[in-house]
């Protein structure tokens, strides 16, 4: 989380891929409820990722929805530094809802402009 702090996103991304290999092994003994829950938005934030441009996509929701995100992220790095994992953890998910929601609002909109 510091190397997100300090503004290395692309170490932070490193590391939270590593540690992302691990999370099934943390939650092995929860109901498979919560197992299958993780895997779908695991799979959910890795289809955004695998979108043609989505550079460009990403940047264009952050640009609508700035504020709120990094509100979020803001909270995820102070619940995280005062070690309440579960509330960083919350709060790093509702930034991540914020780019799932918009993504497909996003593309529609861009095919339509093409009409």
């Amino acid at each position: 989380m510091a190397d997100y702090e300090a503004g290395k996103q692309k170490h932070g991304d490193k590391k939270f891929e590593d540690a992302g290999k691990r999370i099934f092994d943390a939650i092995s003994e929860c109901d498979q409820d919560i197992i299958d829950t993780f895997t779908n938005w695991n799979a959910q934030l890795a289809s955004l990722h695998e979108m043609k441009h989505w550079n460009k996509i990403s940047d264009k929701i952050y640009k609508d929805h700035k504020d709120e995100i990094d509100a979020d992220i803001a909270l995820e790095f102070k619940w995280w530094d005062s070690a309440v994992y579960f509330n960083s953890g919350m709060y790093s998910g509702r930034f991540q809802k914020v780019f799932l929601d918009n993504a497909p609002e996003y593309i529609i909109g861009e095919m339509l402009s093409f009409i």
